[in-house]
Order: C-alpha cells, then sequence, then structure tokens
C-alpha cells in the first residue's frame, strides 16, 4: 500500500468513526474542506503528541495524490491555502 491508499483509507475510517460519509472520491468541496479541518485537528502521534509538520505534509499529500490520480481523477488541490481554507487554516495551526 502506498501513501495515497494508506492516508486515504485513515481518513475515511476517521470519517467511518465519526459517523460521516467516506465517499471522498465526489464529495462537494465545501464538504470535504470541513471534514480535512475536522480531521487534521484530530491527528496526534503514539504518545498523543501533534504531529511534525513534516508528518502532516506527508499525509495532506498522501490524500492529494489519492484525489488526484488514477481512478479517481479530481480536479482539486487540497494543498492549497485558497481552494481548501478551512483545512488549511487547520493545517498550518500545527506548524
Amino acid at each position: 500500500m502506498d501513501q495515497a491508499e494508506k492516508y486515504s483509507a485513515k481518513f475515511k475510517a476517521f470519517l467511518r468513526e465519526n459517523r460521516m460519509s467516506d465517499k471522498i472520491e465526489k464529495m462537494p468541496v465545501a464538504i470535504l474542506d470541513e471534514y480535512l479541518r475536522l480531521f487534521y485537528s484530530q491527528l496526534r502521534g503514539e504518545n498523543g503528541a501533534l504531529l511534525s509538520p513534516t508528518t502532516l505534509g506527508c499525509i495532506r499529500s498522501g490524500i492529494h495524490r489519492y484525489l488526484t490520480g488514477p481512478g479517481v481523477n479530481r480536479q482539486i488541490n487540497i494543498r492549497s491555502s485558497f481552494f481548501v481554507y478551512f483545512a488549511y487554516i487547520s493545517f498550518r495551526l500545527h506548524d
């Protein structure tokens, strides 16, 4: 399993555990934005500490590759500070 599959599966598991739709492949951008914001804010390491900015970047890039890669091909950039604004702000708060 590559990072795109690993982190998109982790994101989907988070959504299911919180009784949210895990259909990220076709989800409206505003909802995806909100779900990513919640996901980023809940991420912790095995010891309960916040993840490093580098680790968060890997997770975000993996989810981005999943969404824009073969099979899904969404025209979305979750790494952009303007496209998925609230998730990006949540992500940056960890820096």
